[in-house]
């Protein structure tokens, strides 16, 4: 697993000791010039020989080139089989309590698009606390994991990769679960944006429509308004918590001391349309399935 972070002290011992319980064997993480606590607690795990460890100083949103380096010394240097480019506010749950069970060994796919639920931001101060409960509002575009031999390029954000021929069949998962963490706690939130939209500014590479909802949050702060921000994105949260199905699956594993219990059928529910009905006057069910559909068919064309 590749790890990019920037200051996620509150979140990040938490995401190392729970993908270490699920079935990833290895970690390539990148410091990016934090300010906090975030590289101690990478360092505290490659001295325990289970995390190799790349600064990088350039604060300037050069993700796509720091994953692809990442991605090839897990491929090189730690003879990777499988990679999954993991945010630092990502949990990746497999209800078999590992992830290597997940993997499709039998029928030769090389590529799993993997979908993303969204947590409610919550206040706090100190060190993140997994919710009871998650929301379960999907999120998108898919995430990816991919065989580390075909791998040729990584895109923005980790949504997709480029592969070799002969290694570009790809399906979506339907074992493997993205709990999101992407909004926590206002203070949080707020240096997120400061810091996300100022080392965009800084690169020539980007255009205005790269991380789009960071620049304009970035703006909204600049007029004094983000916390307004911070809280309609709760607002819309807490709305949808009466519509879609609430999820327990990550926080009764880690009650349980990082074991299964496999409490919730939400993931199935899920994949059959049965999770939600309606979402601010808009019907959620058809909309996971269309974009369910959509994908697989842009995975076909994509990959001929």
């Amino acid at each position: 697993m590749t790890i990019l972070a920037r200051n996620e002290e509150d979140i990040i011992d938490q995401h190392i000791k729970f993908h270490l319980s699920h079935g990833v064997d290895f970690f390539i993480a990148t410091d990016n010039g934090s300010t906090d606590k975030t590289k101690d607690i990478f360092l505290k795990y490659q001295e325990k020989g289970v995390l190799h460890l790349i600064e990088e100083k350039d604060h300037n949103y050069n993700q796509d080139k720091w994953v692809d380096k990442m991605i090839k010394i897990a491929r090189k240097q730690y003879d990777a089989d499988w990679i999954i480019n993991s945010d630092a506010d990502e949990f990746w749950y497999s209800d078999s309590g590992n992830l290597k069970l997940a993997l499709p060994y039998i029928d030769n796919t090389k590529v799993l698009f993997v979908c993303a639920l969204h947590s409610d931001p919550v206040d706090y101060e100190g060190e993140f606390k997994i919710p009871k409960y998650i929301s379960g509002k999907a999120s998108g575009p898919f995430k990816c994991m991919f065989a580390a031999k075909g791998y040729k390029k990584i895109y923005k954000g980790n949504h997709n990769v480029k592969m070799f021929p002969f290694f570009r069949k790809a399906k979506i998962s339907t074992q493997i679960t993205i709990f999101h963490f992407s909004v926590r706690s206002y203070n949080h939130y707020k240096k997120k944006i400061i810091n996300g939209a100022q080392a965009l500014e800084r690169n020539p590479r980007f255009n205005y429509t790269i991380g789009a909802h960071i620049r304009q949050a970035y703006e909204e702060y600049k007029k004094g308004n983000l916390r307004k921000t911070y809280d309609e994105i709760k607002q819309k949260n807490t709305e949808c918590l009466s519509y879609i199905k609430q999820d327990s699956r990550l926080s009764d594993y880690v009650v349980n001391g990082y074991k299964s219990m496999n409490s919730s059928l939400y993931q199935r529910d899920f994949y059959n349309g049965k999770a939600a009905k309606t979402y601010s006057g808009k019907t959620v069910l058809h909309k996971i399935r269309s974009r369910l559909k959509k994908y697989q068919n842009y995975v076909s064309k994509f990959f001929k």
